[in-house]
């Protein structure tokens, strides 16, 4: 069950994730920012979701999300990245990038969020990721400043390389998507979490 909160965040009462999205109901979820400064140009980690979702099955989204179930923290969402990618995280090792207000309306699926948003920065590689199936298909890397062109429209496709697991097979690939390949977040949501990413890399020394 998930929690059902207001639109300040208060707690009102547990929910299942199915009369959530369909009622439109308020919820908080814990997203987390796989980024790489280790690069001349840093790059960002995408997460490609199962072809089983019921959600969005096949489309690019954030590194790692969860949605926060009842009797539990912001912070147990830390769990999504070693369940969904395989990587030990500990709490301290993440920044908080932002608190986000979005609202997704496609057909009959209302997603009301509240993301708790997290960067992690490391250097890894492939061999790194041991994804769980049922959530992930794969994951990909993209340039920072790539994507954050991309997300303010100011490029229609967008080149990234990465791996998929199907049939227990990992195929390495690079090719270019565009926005329907995408998980639909909207621009402000894009704004308010990779501006604070950019100014993140800039602290760096890393230009983006």
């Amino acid at each position: 069950m998930i929690m059902v909160v207001d639109e300040d965040r208060n707690s009102l009462y547990p929910a299942t994730r199915e009369k959530i999205h369909r009622e439109g109901l308020w919820h908080e979820v814990f997203h987390c920012w796989l980024l790489d400064t280790s690069a001349e140009s840093p790059f960002v980690y995408l997460q490609e979701r199962s072809l089983t979702k019921a959600d969005f099955p096949g489309l690019y989204d954030i590194s790692a999300v969860g949605h926060i179930l009842k009797g539990e923290s912001i912070q147990d969402g830390v769990r999504e990245v070693e369940e969904e990618l395989g990587l030990s995280v500990k709490l301290e090792d993440l920044r908080r990038l932002a608190i986000v207000k979005t609202e997704t309306i496609i057909g009959e699926f209302k997603d009301f969020e509240h993301p708790h948003v997290y960067l992690l920065d490391k250097q890894m590689s492939w061999d790194d990721f041991s994804v769980q199936l049922s959530e992930v298909r794969g994951m990909a890397r993209v340039p920072l400043r790539n994507l954050f062109n991309f997300t303010l429209k100011k490029v229609q496709s967008l080149e990234i390389e990465g791996f998929r697991m199907d049939n227990g097979v990992q195929t390495f690939y690079k090719e270019e998507v565009d926005y329907s390949n995408f998980v639909p977040h909207d621009r402000k949501y894009w704004r308010e979490v990779l501006e604070p990413m950019v100014e993140y890399c800039n602290r760096q020394g890393k230009r983006v």
